[in-house]
């Protein structure tokens, strides 16, 4: 996710450099910074993941009940 996002940083700050204007995004992301970003992506993700596995269980167990 962060890489993606200093590819488009990149994009965008060389045509407004083209064009004579300063960049979009003239910021650097520290180290540090993009290492919580990189933690809380992946702490948010599991989480999905575990909720969309629960509801798929539940979903499943739902199924095999008998009416």
């Amino acid at each position: 996710m962060v890489n993606g996002w200093r590819e488009v940083i990149v994009v965008l700050n060389e045509l407004a450099r083209s064009m004579g204007q300063p960049d979009f995004y003239p910021f650097s992301l520290a180290k540090p910074a993009v290492a919580k970003l990189q933690f809380v992506q992946i702490v948010v993700s599991d989480a999905r993941e575990a909720l969309r596995l629960r509801d798929s269980e539940a979903a499943e167990v739902a199924r095999t009940r008998p009416h």
